[in-house]
């Protein structure tokens, strides 16, 4: 399965806001990028470029449910912007 996608360039906001924020809650919960890409079923390099709020890598909903299981968040505290 290709997770490559071109994002709309409007966007890139969202998903800088979505990268800034499984961040935070990566490190809130104490995990490392080898242990969030596990729990979510992704690789690292796959994480990393998600992670990254410069490469606007695109991701499907899929993955976030994943990743938002993995941190036990809502994936609209992924979207949201955090204060």
């Amino acid at each position: 399965m290709s997770h490559s996608k071109k994002i709309k360039k409007k966007h890139y906001p969202v998903y800088r806001q979505i990268a800034m924020n499984i961040h935070y809650f990566r490190r809130t919960n104490g995990l490392s990028k080898e242990q969030l890409a596990e729990k979510a079923d992704v690789s690292v390099s796959y994480l990393s470029a998600i992670e990254s709020p410069g490469s606007m890598k695109g991701l499907s909903f899929e993955i976030l449910l994943d990743i938002s299981d993995a941190l036990e968040v809502l994936i609209a505290d992924l979207v949201r912007k955090l204060n």
